[in-house]
């Protein structure tokens, strides 16, 4: 049920961020979650709004320990998404779609699943603007891509232009721009970069005024995003971005005391 399945994986996101860098055995739930669910999202996205949520309230003397352990993290997740890929996928089909020459062809998978990811974003992205230039679907690419599919299904969301700009099936990944572009195209670009430095720059100003686990927790989830924008927009990316309305819903204004 993959409706059901997104909003688990968003609250795994959202509370495994709070509890993961604490003295508190409910983390292993949600890892144990995303494992088990073959999820590498969760467990990117996870790790990586806990390091910046922990960055705001931890005492400065914890900090070091905090990296170290973000740092372990960082390793054992990148493996974690190699071994996940590789078994959700099947051994030998990343060499398929990345089809190494010789000189190549020796190439751990992990570094392939790296380098690919990296180069397929860009790709897809470029691979759209060569076959059209945008701003003719007035919102419908955006909104097919936020809504769970349960409600897409339902009302038929079909956008006029509709360009098939994937180079492989195997990587998805095409920057945060394709949806704004088939919509609005640059013009809309420009506006929704404008819409996410001024959200960035009010979640920013009240992490600091209110000093609250709520405005960290947000803001967490906002530098995640643009971390993510190289791959993916994840503010319409709905398990992502249903994180903002769990805070906001979960987390009351209890105050922390920031380090010097």
């Amino acid at each position: 049920i993959t409706s059901l399945n997104g909003l688990l994986n968003s609250f795994a996101m959202c509370i495994g961020c709070y509890y993961l860098f604490k003295n508190d055995k409910r983390k292993y739930i949600y890892i144990i979650f995303a494992v088990l669910t073959l999820s590498r999202q969760v467990l990117i996205t996870m790790a990586i709004e806990s390091f910046v949520y922990n960055c705001f309230i931890s005492p400065k003397e914890k900090m070091n320990k905090i990296i170290c352990s973000f740092s372990i993290i960082a390793v054992v997740g990148f493996v974690l998404f190699t071994l996940i890929g590789n078994f959700r996928s099947g051994n030998g089909v990343m060499k398929q779609v990345f089809k190494p020459t010789s000189a190549y062809s020796d190439l751990p998978e992990s570094i392939m699943w790296t380098y690919s990811y990296t180069e397929f974003s860009l790709s897809n992205f470029n691979n759209l603007v060569t076959m059209t230039n945008g701003g003719r679907n007035a919102g419908l690419s955006t909104l097919k891509f936020f809504l769970p599919n349960a409600i897409t299904k339902r009302i038929k969301i079909t956008p006029r232009d509709n360009a098939k700009y994937i180079i492989s099936d195997n990587f998805n990944v095409s920057t945060w721009f394709p949806e704004i572009y088939l919509d609005f195209g640059l013009f809309g670009i420009i506006v929704f970069s404008v819409i996410i430095g001024l959200l960035g720059y009010y979640l920013y100003s009240n992490v600091f005024r209110y000093k609250t686990d709520k405005y960290a927790l947000l803001y967490a989830v906002f530098v995640h995003n643009i971390i993510m924008f190289f791959f993916v927009n994840m503010f319409l990316y709905i398990p992502v971005a249903f994180q903002f309305a769990i805070i906001l819903l979960i987390f009351k204004e209890k105050k922390y005391e920031r380090f010097n």
